[in-house]
């Protein structure tokens, strides 16, 4: 019987505190764990949405740069260097949050990504800037 329907699956990431500053850093990534539990030898899935919320923020960055990788060196992208708009706390502005919508389908075999997991790194675009990543919830649809 085909499937029917979709799900929405949430990945939430809490109690970080990764420093982020204005370039990519091999230390400052987060592995996203989306498929160790698979016992299937592909997937497909659509990359729904990332949501960042950060902290301690300084410089006056206007947004955050994430790159999502295939692999923990940052070299096989998955997701190239999109930017959101750093939305500012309303009552406090050194903390705040951005929203990507991937919307992408994604489909992997068990070689492609080790251990299913995919690399989040980040940064802010402004040069010397910086904050701490928070929190990160993942969405993805099956």
């Amino acid at each position: 019987m085909a499937k029917v329907g979709s799900y929405i699956n949430g990945d939430v990431h809490s109690g970080l505190t990764i420093a982020c500053s204005d370039s990519y850093s091999t230390a400052r990534r987060h592995a996203l764990d989306i498929w160790s539990d698979s016992t299937v030898a592909y997937k497909g899935v659509k990359l729904g949405a990332l949501y960042i919320h950060v902290d301690t923020i300084a410089g006056a960055p206007t947004g955050i740069t994430v790159r999502l990788t295939r692999d923990a060196a940052g070299d096989n992208a998955v997701i190239g260097d999109t930017t959101a708009t750093l939305s500012l706390g309303v009552t406090t502005a050194t903390a705040g949050y951005v929203t990507y919508k991937l919307d992408v389908p994604y489909f992997h075999t068990a070689s492609d990504v080790a251990d299913g997991v995919l690399y989040l790194f980040f940064k802010t675009n402004v040069a010397a800037s910086t904050c701490n990543v928070k929190r990160i919830d993942f969405v993805t649809v099956e």
